[in-house]
This record gives C-alpha cells, structure tokens and sequence, in this order.
C-alpha cells in the first residue's frame, strides 16, 4: 500500500488538506504535516518516520526544494528504497496522486505526479487569446 505524505512549511499542507477533502472528501492513507518554526528537524523526522511505518511504501509531496521538510523527506531515501520525494507539491499533483495511488507503483505514481505537475502550470494568456491573438503586440490585440 501507498501512502502519500505532504508537507510544507506552515499551514502548507494543511491548506492543501481542506482543499483536498472539499474536492475528493476525507482521503485514504495521505497525511498532511505542517513544518513551522517550533519544530526541529529531529522532530519533524520523527514525525515523518511514524507515518512512513505505516505503509509499504511512500510518496512525499513537499512544498520547496531544498527546505526543510523536503530536506527531512530526503533524509530517508539513503535507508528506504520505498520512498520516493517529490518537491514542487501543488493541488493538481496531490488531488491526482490521491487518484491514483492504488492503481500505480511508487515509481509510476512518481513519474506521473510529474508530468503532471509540469503540464499543469500553463501561462492563460496564449490559452484565451488563441494562436493568432498571441503573436500580436499588446497594442494590436485590443484595436
């Protein structure tokens, strides 16, 4: 079984909790742990290391790479062929690793929360414009 960790620094992954369970309802095997300024790093590795024992394997969606709850997460990976880390978590990455979880592995979960991720940051402009809109100058567009 996958379970799915997302974390950030402060209300980070509780945001993206209330967003989640306003879309899909209360989700299955996914924790959501906040990082603010109270915590060390040993107590956020503990906190993570609870909830890594409770399943086969597991993915962490972290908000920021190279901060410390990505940096914690990553700690893990030396020890634990079972976890993967993700940085640059958003909500179309968790609501559709939420999804998919029980029907990939780790390794396809992984892969698929990151295409994506990368397919789902567009600019709105060129989509609204259309091709031939967007290759006009601002000024020509509203004449």
């Amino acid at each position: 079984m996958i379970g799915i960790i997302i974390s950030g620094h402060l209300n980070f992954a509780s945001g993206i909790k209330s967003a989640v369970e306003a879309v899909l309802g209360e989700p299955e095997c996914v924790t959501f742990i906040d990082y603010n300024t109270s915590m060390s790093s040993s107590e956020l590795a503990s906190t993570y290391q609870s909830e890594i024992d409770k399943y086969d394997f597991t993915l962490f969606l972290v908000d920021l790479l190279g901060g410390t709850p990505c940096n914690v997460a990553s700690s893990f990976l030396s020890c634990n062929k079972n976890i993967e880390v993700v940085s640059g978590a958003n909500l179309p990455m968790v609501l559709n690793a939420v999804n998919e979880k029980d029907d990939m592995t780790l390794n396809e979960l992984t892969e698929f929360v990151i295409q994506l991720s990368s397919e789902s940051v567009k600019s709105i402009r060129p989509l609204i414009e259309g091709p031939a809109l967007s290759n006009l100058s601002s000024d020509e567009a509203f004449l």
